[in-house]
C-alpha cells in the first residue's frame, strides 16, 4: 500500500485551502498584537498628555534613612508646577559667580505671592533695611524682577517684599483649624520639594507678662527643616514659613494683607494689654476652672478704659479662648470688636477698640 508522504497535506484536503489555512492562522497572530500593541501606545500616550486630575496625589518610593528602610513620598509634578507659579525666588546679586551664574550662597529664599501686584512674604531675620536694592526675584518662568517696596514684621521675622509687576497668582491661606499634629505638609526651601509632617504644639517660655496679642503656642515640624521654608498642604494651600524650629502660621500673614495693599506697610493695629494665659483661678477658697488671659497690666484709652487689672478675658467675639487661638483671635477681630471678661465672680461683656501698638 502506497504511504501517504508526512510533509503534505491530506488527500482529503486541497492544497491552496491548507496554505490559505496557515496564512489565516498568521494573520490572526499579526492583528492581535497589533491590537495590544496599539492599546499600549495610547494609553502612553494618553499618561504623557493628561495632566493629574487631583494634585495631592505623589508617588511612593522606598529609601534608605537613618540606617533604616522607610517610606517617603514625592510631590506629584503637576502639583508642582501649580504651586511653583505662586512662588518667586530672591537672589542677591552681589553673589554671582562672575556677575552671571548664581551659587548655593546667592539664594536669600523662596518667597510666597501674596497679591495680583507684586506682594510677596519671605521669612528673613536678618534683614537690612535696604538690602533688597542688591536683590532680584525669579519667577517660575525664569522671568526677572526688582524690588520696589518691603515691609518687615518683627514679631514673625517675616519680611513683606514688593516686586514691580503685576498678573502674578496668588497663595491660597489653609484654615489653621483644621490643622492637627501628624498631619503632612510639602516643604520646599531651595529646588527640592519634601514630605514632612507637623509635629507637637510648643510653647514659647516666659518668665514676663506677655502682649495678649503675641502668638506663645507654635506647631513644630517633625523632621529638621532649614529656616524659611514654604509650606503647603495637599491642595496647594499656604501652611505657614519655618522659623526657628517653629511654623509662622498662615494666619499671622494674612491679617497683613489688607494693610500692605492699603498703606503698604506692616500694621500693628492691636490691644495693649498684658498677661498670661490661665485654666484656674482661686475663687471663694475653691479652685475654679477658668480658661482664659489674666490681664496684669493695661495702656493705651480704649483698652484702659474697659478691662481692668485682674480681669480674666473668657472670649473674644462670643468664642472661647485658649492658648492655641488667642493670637490668632486679636490680630483677625475687627478694628472694634468685644470681649467677655470674667470679673470677681462675674461674666461682663465689653467694647474694645484696637489701636497703634508698638512690637
Amino acid at each position: 500500500m502506497k504511504k501517504h508522504p508526512p510533509h503534505l497535506p491530506p488527500e482529503s484536503c486541497r492544497v491552496d485551502t491548507h496554505y490559505r489555512l496557515r496564512s489565516l492562522r498568521w494573520t490572526v497572530f499579526l492583528i492581535a498584537i497589533s491590537l495590544l500593541s496599539g492599546t499600549a501606545a495610547a494609553l502612553s500616550v494618553a499618561a504623557w498628555v493628561t495632566p493629574a486630575q487631583v494634585a495631592s496625589i505623589g508617588y511612593r518610593q522606598n529609601a534608605v534613612g537613618n540606617g533604616k528602610d522607610s517610606i517617603f513620598q514625592s510631590a506629584d509634578p503637576e502639583f508642582i508646577r501649580q504651586t511653583e507659579q505662586k512662588i518667586i525666588t530672591v537672589f542677591d546679586r552681589r553673589k554671582k559667580t562672575n556677575k552671571l551664574f548664581y551659587t548655593d550662597k546667592a539664594m536669600v529664599g523662596k518667597a510666597a505671592m501674596l497679591s495680583s501686584d507684586g506682594w510677596a512674604v519671605i521669612y528673613y531675620p536678618a534683614y537690612i533695611v535696604g538690602e533688597e536694592k542688591n536683590w532680584e526675584a525669579v519667577d517660575d518662568q525664569n522671568l526677572y524682577y526688582s524690588f520696589e517696596k518691603t515691609a518687615y514684621d518683627k514679631v514673625a521675622n517675616l519680611l513683606y517684599i514688593k516686586i514691580k509687576g503685576v498678573g502674578f497668582r496668588i497663595s491660597s491661606f489653609a484654615d489653621w483649624h483644621n490643622l492637627s499634629s501628624g498631619q503632612g505638609l510639602w516643604a520646599v526651601r531651595k529646588e527640592d520639594w519634601r514630605r514632612v509632617s507637623l509635629g507637637e504644639i510648643t510653647q514659647v517660655e516666659s518668665k514676663s507678662a506677655l502682649p495678649i496679642w503675641q502668638p506663645s503656642r507654635f506647631y513644630s515640624l517633625s523632621s529638621e527643616m532649614t529656616d524659611g521654608a514654604l509650606l503647603f498642604n495637599d491642595n496647594g494651600e499656604l501652611i505657614g514659613i519655618s522659623g526657628a524650629g517653629q511654623v509662622m502660621p498662615a494666619w499671622l500673614i494674612s491679617s497683613q494683607v489688607s494693610s500692605l495693599l492699603e498703606k503698604k506697610s506692616v500694621k500693628y493695629n492691636l490691644v495693649n494689654l498684658k498677661g498670661w494665659t490661665i485654666n484656674g483661678v482661686e475663687w471663694e477658697g475653691k479652685r475654679k476652672n477658668l480658661n482664659g488671659f489674666y490681664v496684669s497690666e493695661t495702656s493705651g484709652s480704649s483698652a484702659k478704659s474697659a478691662v481692668k487689672v485682674g480681669d480674666v478675658i473668657i472670649k473674644i467675639e462670643g468664642d472661647s479662648v485658649s492658648e492655641q487661638n488667642l493670637a490668632e483671635k486679636i490680630f483677625t477681630a475687627p478694628d472694634e470688636f468685644k470681649v467677655t471678661v470674667w470679673r470677681k465672680g462675674e461674666e461682663i461683656e465689653l467694647n474694645v477698640r484696637k489701636e497703634a501698638v508698638k512690637p
